[in-house]
C-alpha cells in the first residue's frame, strides 16, 4: 500500500519530465542555431584563414545525443500518461477530473473548482480523497 506523499510524487513525475522535455527542445533548438545560422558577412579586403570554430561531426554526435534523450523523455511521459489514466478509471467522474487537471495539465485548484463547477473547499476534498484512494489501490509504479 502506498501513500498518498507517494503518489503525490507518482503524479508530479509527469511534469518533471514535461518540463525536460522543454529543456531537451531549447537545447535543440541553441544547437541548431549555433551551427546553422549564417556567420556575418566580413567585407574586408584582408586575406582570411578558413579555420572553422564549427565540427560538424560534433554537431552531428550531439544533435544526434539530444535527439535520442527527447524520444526517451517522451517514451516515458507516454508510459506514465498510460498509467494515470487507467489509475484514473478507479476514481468517481470529479475525483478523476481534478486528479488529471492538477497533476498532468498543472491547473490552480481555484480554476479546476470554476471549471467543475464547485467550491475550492469542494475540488480539494475530491483531490483528497482522490489521493486516498489511489494510495489504497497502491497505483504507484516507478519510472523505467
Amino acid at each position: 500500500m502506498s501513500t498518498i506523499k507517494e503518489v503525490v510524487i507518482w503524479l508530479n513525475q509527469y511534469k518533471h519530465i514535461q518540463r525536460d522535455i522543454k529543456d531537451i527542445e531549447l537545447r535543440i533548438t541553441q544547437l541548431r542555431l549555433k551551427y546553422g545560422a549564417p556567420s556575418a558577412i566580413s567585407y574586408s579586403d584582408m586575406p582570411k584563414a578558413h579555420n572553422s570554430n564549427h565540427d560538424l561531426s560534433e554537431y552531428a554526435e550531439r544533435l544526434e545525443e539530444l535527439e535520442h534523450e527527447l524520444i526517451a523523455r517522451h517514451t516515458t511521459a507516454l508510459g506514465l500518461t498510460v498509467q494515470y489514466f487507467q489509475a484514473l478509471d478507479h476514481l468517481d467522474r470529479d475525483q478523476a477530473y481534478v486528479i488529471r487537471r492538477r497533476y498532468l495539465d498543472g491547473a490552480y485548484m481555484e480554476t479546476i473548482a470554476d471549471e467543475i463547477p464547485c467550491s475550492p473547499r469542494t475540488a480539494y476534498y475530491y483531490r483528497r480523497k482522490a489521493l486516498r484512494t489511489l494510495a489504497d489501490l497502491n497505483v504507484c509504479r516507478p519510472l523505467q
